[in-house]
């Protein structure tokens, strides 16, 4: 469209395709639960069974069997 007036053009952006909030949140959910698997507290997740009873009975998940991470170098000195 053209203002006589102004001599300016007025685009209109018709949206043709739907969002995808929806598979981005599953795809984040999946790398999520991968790096708690592999990474960050293997011995607690690999059997999520325990973890969601335990939630279901208002706790949080046991901490016992986490591994911790030594630090052997605090770098160059």
């Amino acid at each position: 469209m053209r203002d006589k007036r102004t001599r300016t053009k007025k685009v209109i952006c018709v949206k043709t395709y739907s969002g995808n909030e929806v598979l981005d949140l599953t795809v984040y959910c999946h790398a999520g639960l991968f790096a708690l698997l592999q990474f960050i507290a293997p011995a607690i997740y690999r059997d999520l069974g325990k973890p969601a009873e335990a939630v279901q009975q208002g706790q949080p998940p046991e901490a016992s069997a986490v591994r911790v991470r030594h630090v052997r170098s605090s770098g160059v000195i």
